[in-house]
């Protein structure tokens, strides 16, 4: 029963270091069974540390640029989820809008961005710059600067 225990044990250590592996090379939130893991989760889970501390600034984690933004969820619960978001020059491809089911608060800790909701204001972020957007609230990222690259922290809750 106790090398039942320990091998489980192991195993899930070795499937947690495995998994933040790939989450430091590729900055992807996703386990190797699909379970969708929060990046904290997984160095929560590979690190002797009971508190972890990470920065949101880790160049590490930073893409070059790319074609796609980097999206990390940092944290989860119920009916919320915090990310941090990275983006280099993207913007949401014209014609389409976001049209989120929960509310978002929003917030540009780096870089410059603007949005645009349906009506047509325009509603340009500076560092330190956050913002409430209401669920359904239909708006896109019409511009993003890529250096600085704009680093967002993003909550997302129901009301």
């Amino acid at each position: 029963r106790r090398l039942m225990r320990f091998s489980t044990r192991l195993w899930r250590y070795k499937t947690a270091k495995k998994t933040l592996a790939v989450l430091t090379k590729n900055s992807i939130t996703r386990s190797d069974f699909g379970k969708e893991m929060t990046l904290m989760e997984c160095r929560k889970n590979s690190q002797p540390q009971e508190h972890p501390v990470v920065s949101l600034f880790d160049d590490e984690h930073f893409p070059a640029r790319s074609a796609e933004e980097l999206i990390e969820v940092l944290a989860r619960g119920k009916d919320a989820r915090v990310e941090r978001i990275v983006s280099t020059g993207q913007t949401t491809p014209e014609g389409q809008w976001y049209d989120q089911e929960q509310d978002e608060w929003v917030a540009l800790l780096t870089g410059k961005a603007e949005l645009t909701w349906e009506n047509g204001e325009k509603t340009p972020l500076a560092p330190g710059d956050w913002l409430l957007i209401p669920a359904h609230a239909r708006h896109r990222v019409t511009f993003t600067s890529e250096d600085p690259p704009c680093v967002w922290i993003a909550f997302h809750f129901a009301r």
